[in-house]
């Protein structure tokens, strides 16, 4: 089975929009992660009863092949996070069709890079299509609830920053940003994800909807960090 949840998804004439193909994937995965969700019965009452429910609520489900979504036994995480990531995408690549840009494919469940790997994979970007005037771009986006944790943000600028797309932008909710976004971007991976290394981008611009901030960057520079030399 693929390593992936969900295979690239494209927009073409026959299936329409790209963001028309992802509210299929994200309506098809949200019906099959809920489906296990009842209503607690009146058996649970002590604390056994509710840890024994949890522990079936977190383990495989049982998902159904569909258009871009791979079937089999998939962890009930695994779901939610791809579901919290394709909400992102969703609402950026609706702001993006709103602004006359064309999306044109994503890849909404796939990674840059395991422990230890320093480079990222041959990979698309989370939307790549063409902004107003037909100009390529590549767009990363972050599902979560704090971009600084675990290095994403790191990854997805060092991501960014091998794109040969002209124009670069990064999306996530609006909680997950730190409120002291000004005209910088920083952020740090550790040796666990690939690292250690720094990066920072310029913000050129920024504009939100009601769910995400979506920042297109220039000027993305990475220092790798290397040990001192003995003295």
């Amino acid at each position: 089975m693929s390593d992936y949840l969900v295979d690239t998804v494209e927009a073409t004439k026959e299936r329409g929009s790209l963001t028309t193909a992802l509210a299929a994937v994200y309506c098809h995965l949200a019906k099959t992660w809920i489906a296990p969700v009842v209503p607690a019965t009146v058996d649970l009452v002590v604390w056994r009863d509710f840890a024994r429910r949890v522990r079936e609520l977190n383990g495989p489900v049982n998902v159904t092949a569909a258009p871009h979504v791979r079937g089999g036994r998939w962890a009930a995480v695994e779901i939610l996070n791809a579901l919290n990531h394709i909400e992102v995408l969703l609402a950026a690549g609706l702001a993006l069709e709103e602004a006359t840009w064309t999306p044109k494919r994503c890849a909404p469940t796939q990674q840059h890079l395991g422990d230890g790997e320093n480079e990222v994979p041959s990979r698309i970007a989370d939307i790549e299509g063409n902004d107003e005037n037909g100009k390529a771009f590549a767009l990363e986006a972050y599902g979560g609830v704090n971009y600084q944790n675990n290095s994403k943000l790191a990854l997805d600028l060092n991501a960014l920053r091998q794109s040969k797309k002209h124009r670069l932008l990064i999306a996530a909710r609006k909680s997950a940003w730190s409120p002291n976004l000004q005209t910088r971007l920083t952020a740090s991976c550790d040796k666990r994800n690939g690292g250690p290394f720094k990066i920072e981008a310029t913000i050129e611009k920024s504009w939100q909807t009601e769910q995400v901030m979506m920042l297109e960057l220039s000027s993305i520079v990475r220092d790798d960090a290397r040990p001192k030399p003995p003295s």
